[in-house]
């Protein structure tokens, strides 16, 4: 195998974080795990297709009672299933610089308010309806809206 060259080998179809890659730097090959590579990529990254956010959308119900919204999730789907007045709020807590964060309502029996514990644009958002959705990103310690749809910002 030392004798293959490396547009001989088989190709890989997908990479796992600790996987090695084959880099030539400075004129030396060294080794590069995936999870470092992407880590500090210290350029542009262009992409010629589209950017999606994988992973499970945490389902969280509105049901009369603060429940904490993750931040491990980068997408949160919300179902009200119950119309008390003030009842249906939902937090928030801090991210990470950087972290974008997608909420929806997906389904509406009364209104949900979500409470950042650092929000830049005022101190809730108020899912109204069905398709109301917010992107936030966390910057400099505090959530700031960058898209709304339909929710009331106050």
């Amino acid at each position: 195998m030392a004798d293959q060259k490396i547009s001989e080998l088989t190709a890989a179809t997908s990479g796992a974080s600790a996987d090695l890659l084959h880099v030539v730097q400075g004129g030396t090959n060294k080794k590069l795990t995936v999870a470092n590579l992407f880590a500090g990529i210290d350029t542009n990254v262009k992409l010629d297709g589209f950017l999606a956010l994988e992973g499970t959308a945490q389902a969280i119900t509105a049901a009369g009672s603060t429940q904490a919204i993750n931040t491990t999730s980068s997408i949160c789907e919300i179902t009200s299933n119950s119309a008390t007045t003030g009842g249906n709020s939902l937090t928030l807590a801090n991210g990470v610089q950087g972290q974008i964060k997608i909420i929806t309502m997906v389904a509406d029996s009364g209104d949900v308010e979500v409470r950042p514990a650092n929000f830049a644009n005022g101190t809730g958002i108020t899912f109204n309806d069905v398709g109301d959705t917010v992107t936030l990103i966390y910057l400099t310690s505090k959530w700031v809206a960058m898209s709304n749809v339909g929710t009331t910002i106050a």
